[in-house]
This record gives structure tokens, C-alpha cells and sequence, in this order.
């Protein structure tokens, strides 16, 4: 399943992505059909057939008018192109990926139930996946008008409380947590950033490693902690910061600290408009 970052830049370049993985499944098909037809061992065409037989149903699946499906995404560039707006295009083709959805999860089930058919199930699975897609779509256009004009330097926390890589979890404890607790830190190692020190993480030390256990040995490390720009939009960093790993991400410029950002600074921006974050976060 392909995921894009950033909408498309015209409703001709949505187009031309989505249409192009069906053509090549229209492309294969017909080639192994032809194979098949070639007059080979049966063990060959039949495989050939096969696969021939796959491929175009898949492209007749995908290019069916529901979002995301890519034959979605042909309907959301026609209708984008036809008004000139992209937020009205998607509302409507959410609208009918949803109604997609509704009607694969109903045949799935009567299949299932009145035909005794596991194949039902399948379609229903695929019916809950649909009106899954449609629904996050017209949830990111929501979310992206919520959010207009906001890059992450209008809602970062500026200055945030930091720590020492080397210093021991006790230092710590003794020297920030005691009288300014948040639910992270950033780590810095030289002035540079080199990780994320979460507050539960130093929690779950045994009081009697405290003196021995470095604050580096406990943090989320860089490479697991998304790194955001000051003038990145605040769409695109919750999208990063949504995803499992951590809900807050580091703002870095040229290697230097700048910031941090949460999702619950995010959150408060979706909330009550273009407020800048007033706090490093989450209080623990």
C-alpha cells in the first residue's frame, strides 16, 4: 500500500500516479495471457493463464471510484480538476470510497452468513478496509485545513529542559526531575542532540542502578526519534509523530537543538486554533 507525505501538486500529477499501477497490471495481464495462448507446455500456460487471469483482475479491482483505491484516486483528480478544489474533491470521493465500503462489508456478511461462504468474510475485511482509507482521508483534509498556515517553529517548546548524555539517572533525578518533571528530555552529547530521554523509561530503573546508569544506557536513541525542521508544516509533522515509535520529535537545525514538539502540542493547536506551545510538554 503506497502512503504519500504531502498532497499532490495538480490534479494531473494525482492522475497520472494513480492510473499508472493499473496499467501495468493491465500490461502483465495481457502479456501472460498471450504467453498462454503461445501454445507451451501446459504446466507453463497454465501457470501463464494464471497469472494473466491475477493481473487484470487486480487492475479491474483497483480501479474501481473508491478511495484510496487508485481507481479512488482517478475520480478524486477528475473532480479536483473540475472545480479546482481540492478539499470539496475529497470530501466527495470519501464519500463514495465509504459507500464502497458499506456495500462489501453487507454482500460480505450475507455471504458469509446465508451462503456459509469464507470468501465473505474476505470481501467484508476488505469493505472495513476501504471505509478505514476513505474515512482517514477525509480526516487529513480536515485536519490539514485545522492546521493551515502553522509550520512546527509556531508551536515548538523553545529552550526545552535538556540533559546531559553522560550525566548517571541519579545526577538527573537529583538535578531536573525533582524540580522541573516532563514526560521527556532531550539529550544532548556536546551541544548536539543524540536521543530522547523519557521520564517512565528512567522510572523503570531500579533505584540501586541509579548511581551507575548512564542517561545515554536509558534513552530512545536519534534513529528512533523523528526529527522535524522549523519550517516544516504541522500537518506533516503529526503525521510523523502519530506513528507508534514516539509521539514527540526533535527540531533540529544544522545538527543543533531548536525545539521540541509533541502531539499534545499539536493537539492543543487542532483545539483551540493557532496558540503557540506554552510548556515542554506533557507535565509528569
Amino acid at each position: 500500500m503506497a502512503q504519500f507525505k504531502d498532497r499532490f501538486s495538480s490534479p494531473g500529477a494525482e492522475f497520472r500516479v494513480a492510473v499508472s499501477g493499473p496499467l501495468i497490471s493491465i500490461g502483465l495481464g495481457v502479456l501472460f495471457m498471450l504467453i498462454a495462448l503461445a501454445g507451451l507446455p501446459s504446466a507453463v500456460d497454465g501457470a501463464a493463464a494464471w497469472l494473466g487471469y491475477i493481473n487484470l483482475i487486480l487492475a479491474a479491482f483497483n480501479l474501481l471510484p473508491a478511495s484510496p483505491l487508485d481507481g479512488g484516486r482517478v475520480l478524486h483528480a477528475a473532480l479536483w480538476r473540475a472545480r479546482g478544489d481540492f478539499a470539496w474533491a475529497t470530501r466527495i470521493a470519501s464519500e463514495i470510497g465509504q459507500g464502497f465500503g458499506y456495500l462489501f462489508i453487507a454482500l460480505g456478511l450475507a455471504m458469509f452468513i446465508f451462503q456459509g461462504s469464507f470468501s465473505g468474510a474476505w470481501l467484508a475485511f476488505i469493505g472495513w478496509f476501504l471505509l478505514q482509507g476513505a474515512r482517514a482521508e477525509a480526516r487529513y483534509v480536515a485536519t490539514e485545513q485545522a492546521l493551515a498556515g502553522l509550520r512546527v517553529r509556531d508551536l515548538m517548546v523553545r529552550h526545552p529542559v535538556t540533559v546531559d548524555a553522560d550525566a548517571t539517572i541519579g545526577r538527573f533525578m537529583d538535578d531536573i526531575a525533582w524540580s522541573q518533571r516532563f514526560t521527556t528530555y532531550p539529550v544532548l552529547d556536546g551541544g548536539r542532540p543524540v536521543g530522547l530521554l523519557a521520564f517512565a523509561s528512567v522510572a523503570a530503573v531500579p533505584r540501586t542502578e541509579w548511581d551507575s546508569r548512564r542517561v545515554r544506557d536509558t534513552m530512545i536513541p536519534l534513529d528512533e526519534v523523528p526529527l522535524l525542521t522549523e519550517n516544516e508544516k504541522a500537518v506533516d509533522a503529526l503525521s510523523e509523530l502519530s506513528a507508534p515509535r514516539t509521539n514527540r520529535g526533535l527540531v533540529v537545525d544544522n545538527g543543533h537543538l531548536a525545539g521540541l514538539l509533541s502531539i499534545t502540542d499539536l493537539a492543543r493547536a487542532l483545539e483551540v486554533g493557532r496558540r503557540p506551545a506554552q510548556g515542554q510538554g506533557d507535565r509528569g
